[in-house]
């Protein structure tokens, strides 16, 4: 009860901060304007989570504990659909989409539905990369892509595969660190205001707006994810860690990083260093142990071999 009294007040307030003399006055600000936005996603975030709880569960969307988990209770999922509503919200209502965000923003809502999918009835890795590569294939059509190589035909071609491993292989990372409690949404509200950090010290609308957008609402999320001495009330599923990591890759190439193209790929990698050190070490360790022998089964392999796994067992 206390919980739910808790949700209503912060909902409230994020039903004020939707208000338009509320909004025209931070719109003005750009100062105070990053804090409103996280702020407004963190409320309507902590709002929707239980909600959307309460629909996984009568939904069936259930995470079910087995030998390779470290949880011991059923537990829903879909928690990714209330950061992904929230994010939603506070973008639409706040500012003009450029147009490669509006390929970001498409491409991040397919992912989101094919989320919903797979964590109720459990996709295969064919139709997952399909639909990961077409999305991918929509933002970078849009603009959203890696810009350093000369502009020939083949620097052209380059960069549009390099771009694509990027999207493919940050919601894929995003994907396999979702594997303790508050673990994948923490580390992409940290990831997510370094980017934003980086937009407000530039004077970058564009970028700011999704990076304090999704900051908050990961934020929001925590809370119900990470309870210290208490197991989790809902996971993200993949529903949230693919529009996570898919989202944080196309911000990451939104970003306006420097005039030297070079450094505008070296930042986003050290910011997104945990998730891409942790893909390479899995993946170099199960395949050198014979766990994973396709793309399907690295896809799909679960296990308690990760970088955080191997931290917390030192513990």
């Amino acid at each position: 009860m206390k919980r739910k009294i808790i949700a209503g007040v912060i909902g409230l307030i994020g039903i004020v901060l939707l208000l338009p003399p509320v909004r025209n006055y931070f719109v003005v600000e750009w100062s105070v304007r990053p804090l409103y936005i996280v702020i407004l996603a963190f409320a309507l975030s902590f709002f929707f989570t239980p909600i959307v709880r309460i629909l996984a569960v009568k939904m069936g969307a259930i995470d079910r504990p087995d030998s390779r988990k470290i949880h011991s209770d059923p537990t829903p999922r879909w928690g990714g659909l209330g950061i992904f509503a929230a994010f939603a919200i506070v973008i639409v209502y706040n500012f003009d989409f450029s147009l490669p965000l509006k390929g970001i923003a498409i491409g991040a809502s397919l992912l989101v539905a094919l989320g919903l999918m797979d964590d109720k009835y459990g996709l295969s890795a064919k139709i997952r990369i399909i639909f990961q590569l077409i999305a991918a294939g929509i933002a970078i059509y849009t603009g959203a892509r890696m810009t350093f190589l000369p502009d020939t035909p083949w620097g052209n071609v380059l960069e549009i595969f390099l771009s694509v491993m990027w999207f493919v292989g940050i919601t894929n990372a995003m994907n396999f660190l979702d594997g303790m409690d508050g673990l994948c949404s923490g580390l992409a509200a940290i990831n997510a205001f370094f980017f934003g950090l980086v937009a407000v010290g530039s004077r970058q609308p564009f970028f700011m707006f999704p990076s304090a957008a999704l900051c908050g609402a990961c934020l929001g999320f925590i809370p119900y994810n990470f309870r210290k001495g208490k197991s989790a009330l809902i996971f993200l599923g993949d529903t949230g860690s693919t529009f996570l990591g898919f989202t944080l890759a196309g911000i990451a190439l939104a970003g306006d990083w420097a005039k030297d193209n070079y450094v505008g790929i070296i930042v986003p990698v050290i910011i997104m260093a945990v998730p891409i050190f942790d893909m390479s070490l899995t993946t170099i360790m199960r395949i050198k142990e014979g766990k994973v022998k396709s793309f399907s089964q690295w896809l799909h392999y679960t296990g308690r071999d990760h970088f955080h796994h191997r931290v917390a067992d030192m513990a």
